[in-house]
């Protein structure tokens, strides 16, 4: 939720896999500590403490690198950080589709829709061609009309309840 409820660990280059690989080792990290099985012991706090102290080593070892990076690369990386923010306030299927049409601003490759649909199942099970192409288009539409007039989510999702509370 710190990674991602602002722009600046995108803006440094992090990637979503980045903090799964950060979560994962802080993880393995309290399954493999005994003392902290101990009665007493809030083990869900320290690995949060942990994982953010993590987090901020990560984003210091980024920063570190940047500086000798060129203002090219970092204005890239400002514009897919707030590319990536944008779409995270959008409906599932919109976000996923779009992300995919406009990956060449996000320095990735693009799918084809029938190879998007099969590695994102929850994101567009059961939607034809026709509806994941219309909801492109609409989509595309959207995003140039102010926030207000993008395709929401109908109710928040747990990223917006947990993100709201920080």
């Amino acid at each position: 939720m710190i990674a991602w409820s602002s722009e600046e660990f995108e803006t440094l280059g992090g990637e979503e896999d980045d903090i799964d690989t950060i979560a994962w080792q802080e993880v393995r990290a309290i399954l493999s500590e005994p003392g902290l099985r101990a009665p007493g012991v809030r083990a869900m706090p320290v690995m949060f403490a942990a994982a953010t102290v993590a987090l901020a080593r990560d984003a210091a070892d980024r920063v570190a690198e940047l500086r000798h990076a060129g203002e090219d690369l970092r204005a890239q990386l400002r514009m897919r950080a707030r590319l990536r923010n944008a779409l995270r306030e959008l409906r599932l299927p919109e976000s996923v589709l779009l992300e995919n049409a406009l990956s060449a601003m996000l320095g990735e490759d693009r799918q084809e829709l029938p190879e998007l649909q099969a590695s994102r199942p929850l994101a567009l099970e059961g939607l034809s061609r026709q509806a994941m192409d219309q909801r492109v288009s609409r989509g595309r539409k959207a995003l140039v009309r102010p926030r207000e007039d993008w395709p929401r989510r109908r109710k928040p999702a747990i990223f917006d309840l947990l993100r709201a509370r920080h």
